[in-house]
């Protein structure tokens, strides 16, 4: 009875630090309930190595595009096994992408890593406000609400360089302030705060180093300590070099380091070159950040009210703090905070740069209203947020509908081993491989002919606590020779682990498909018109040429660049596109229809391109010009592949004359079952002949 006494009697006198611990508790709880899938998935290194060989970093034009996370992810997987930073990803610092590798190495997934940076972040967090609100209940208030911070929050669960900066950071400033709180184990706690802060250097392009450097010397000149820089300089150059441990073990010197760094800084300006800048101000206040390209403003999911509302307060007590008898400590955090959101005003940011500025936002806002810890209504205002805040994060962690955005964007380009991965359930994937699965749908899709598949949704049902959804929509393909055709469609997705998964069914290939299944196009050519001046000379014209195709797996890799530059004289494709078409998405062992020759080969020109490893010439049809009127461009991605059907004249007396000329082959696309039984016509129509067009 005693002990129960003094339990009441202590939650009594402590009920808001209760209240806080508790809303920190189960934030953790629900990100760990809600990204359980993420959190528990195994690395497959194998399926990242092929996603980071097909995309943009290697393949520039390849629209099979991973994120920073996955790239993240698998360089960390590649240092932790022994690669060096210059052959993985020279345009990044290592460390953070270490952290991620260690990750996968101690847990066998990359995002538990983050997790526990994040408990760590907070940890450091806490007691840095603690020494500079000199209060332990107002300090974990504070810390309670940047946990609810979603912009910090946010980075406990995906793989990326902004959380490990922000730890470095705050982990340098707490130690720094230890160092002249306590003269036992000062210099080791210097020698730790100084590799803290080369950490943080080496995490991402540090662009607040120059400000913290000066001003933490200022404040030793001050304190008369400059003795202690020596531990704090040494800690530094061990936290900046050791990271490139395996670089230099290779025989780089220090040299090639300062080279290196200084293109890692040259990469990371010439890339904000689209970013607008003023357009920290809008994430900071509304919410919106302008789209790299267009400059259209697009929604911050990860924002909400109360982020403007520290952002005010903060500023103001910031402002205060220079003009009050304060700890020198916060005024020189204050001259960093506002030096950073000058920096970042100029120097356009992404909305994920701002972590390194909100935590000083809580605290110049905490220590404004700090003379009002004590007040029922400064209190009850306190609890009400925390709990809108606790209950918004529970709104942002629920399970989105990625799969089905994502699904459609992998269908569309033939990305199926993506979507074996990525988006459908677990028990879709038992009667298949990963490779299985990719061959029957690819193979598919590449025997009827489609080029282009896209979607328009007809309805959801996607419920919020349910379990089962579905979405009906319509598929729209465009084949090679037939023109268009479109089936109506049903994805059943069900809730695993916290995910939404689609729940897989052939007819999302094609209705009626079952593996097994072939496709066969009849054609029954139709042609283009023909250009004719006046005089009889034919100008432009449909004949038999040759189509290219490039088996990837048994071209000369040391003639490979030639190869290219002769297909690019025949074809005129842009060669990084060309070589996109045949390197993003192939299957194993096969040819892929690259181009079609534009104009007539001479015997030389012949000879020279049947002599290139893994270049296949076929008949087929194309289209000529005599040289008086240009080549059309067409509007294809990465190949250029003439066809009566696909192709407009976008310029020109081909644009001018394009209805008469316009023809288009006719025939049909039929689907046959194992025993080359007709199951059924996706598509049919009949061929047409552009007319002839005579110039007066």
């Amino acid at each position: 009875m005693a002990l129960l006494n003094l339990i009441k009697k202590y939650a009594l006198k402590n009920w808001i630090i209760i209240f806080c611990i508790a809303i920190i508790i189960l934030q953790f709880s629900q990100i760990i309930y809600f990204k359980r899938a993420s959190f528990s998935k195994p690395y497959d290194a194998t399926y990242w190595k092929d996603r980071f060989e097909h995309s943009q970093y290697v393949l520039p034009a390849s629209r099979r595009i991973i994120g920073d996370d996955g790239l993240y992810s698998y360089a960390g997987y590649r240092l932790l096994n022994g690669a060096s930073i210059e052959s993985v990803i020279s345009d990044k610092p290592p460390v953070g992408i270490y952290v991620a590798g260690l990750s996968i190495f101690v847990f066998n997934n990359p995002i538990l890593g983050e997790l526990f940076l994040g408990i760590g972040t907070l940890i450091c967090f806490y007691l840095l406000a603690f020494e500079l609100l000199k209060n332990k209940m107002f300090a974990l208030m504070t810390t309670t609400m940047l946990a609810l911070e979603p912009l910090i929050f946010s980075t406990f669960y995906i793989t990326l360089l902004d959380l490990p900066q922000l730890l470095f950071l705050l982990l340098h400033l707490l130690l720094f302030l230890y160092i002249f709180k306590t003269k036992k184990y000062g210099w080791l706690i210097a020698l730790i705060s100084g590799l803290s802060l080369g950490l943080f250097a080496e995490t991402k392009p540090p662009i607040p180093l120059p400000i913290i450097l000066t001003l933490e010397v200022l404040y030793m000149y001050k304190e008369k300590s400059l003795f202690k820089l020596m531990p704090i300089a040494f800690g530094f150059l061990i936290g900046a070099l050791v990271p490139y441990f395996r670089y230099f073990q290779i025989g780089h010197s220090i040299i090639d380091y300062l080279k290196l760094h200084k293109y890692m800084a040259s990469i990371y300006l010439s890339g904000h070159k689209q970013l607008f800048p003023l357009s920290i101000w809008q994430s900071l206040f509304i919410g919106y950040f302008p789209d790299v390209v267009s400059g259209k403003l697009t929604k911050i999911n990860e924002w909400w009210i109360f982020l403007p509302i520290v952002t005010l307060i903060g500023t103001i007590g910031a402002i205060k703090t220079l003009f009050t008898k304060e700890l020198v400590i916060l005024k020189g955090l204050v001259v960093f905070l506002f030096s950073l959101l000058a920096i970042y005003t100029i120097i356009p940011i992404y909305p994920r740069y701002l972590i390194l500025i909100i935590p000083f936002l809580y605290i110049f806002s905490a220590l404004l209203l700090k003379k009002h810890i004590f007040k029922p209504v400064f209190l009850t205002i306190f609890i009400l947020f925390a709990i809108a805040g606790f209950c918004y994060s529970t709104s942002l962690l629920l399970p989105s509908d990625d799969a089905v955005q994502d699904f459609k964007y992998n269908f569309s380009h033939k990305y199926f081993q993506d979507i074996y991965q990525q988006d459908i359930s677990t028990s879709s994937k038992k009667p298949y491989s990963e490779q299985q699965f990719r061959k029957i749908s690819q193979e598919a899709m590449i025997d009827a002919n489609i080029k282009e598949v896209n979607f328009k949704e007809l309805s959801r049902s996607i419920p919020l606590m349910g379990k089962t959804g579905k979405v009906k929509y319509i598929a729209n393909y465009t084949t090679e020779n037939l023109g268009k055709f479109s089936e109506e469609k049903t994805i059943n997705l069900i809730k695993e682990n916290g995910q939404w998964k689609i729940i897989w069914n052939w007819d999302a290939l094609f209705n009626s498909f079952v593996p097994g299944d072939t496709f066969v196009t009849q054609i029954l050519p139709g042609t283009r018109g023909s250009i004719i001046d006046s005089k009889g000379t034919i100008l432009a014209q449909d004949t038999t040429l040759f189509l290219i195709s490039i088996n990837p797996s048994k071209i000369d890799t040391k003639r490979e660049q030639q190869m290219l530059k002769t297909i690019n004289l025949i074809a005129r494709p842009p060669i990084g596109y060309l070589q996109n078409a045949y390197l993003e998405n192939p299957l194993p062992n096969t040819f892929i229809p690259i181009a079609t020759a534009f104009t007539h080969l001479d015997i030389k020109e012949q000879k020279e391109l049947d002599s290139y490893p893994g270049l296949l010439m076929t008949p087929h049809i194309s289209r000529i010009y005599d040289g008086s009127i240009k080549n059309t461009e067409y509007d294809e991605y990465d190949t250029k592949i003439y066809s009566s059907s696909n192709y407009h004249g976008d310029g020109g007396l081909e644009k001018q004359y394009d209805k008469e000329l316009s023809g288009h082959d006719g025939g049909s696309l039929l689907m046959l079952d194992k025993d080359n039984q007709i199951i059924r016509t996706l598509t049919s129509r009949n061929y047409k002949n552009g007319q002839n067009v005579t110039l007066q």
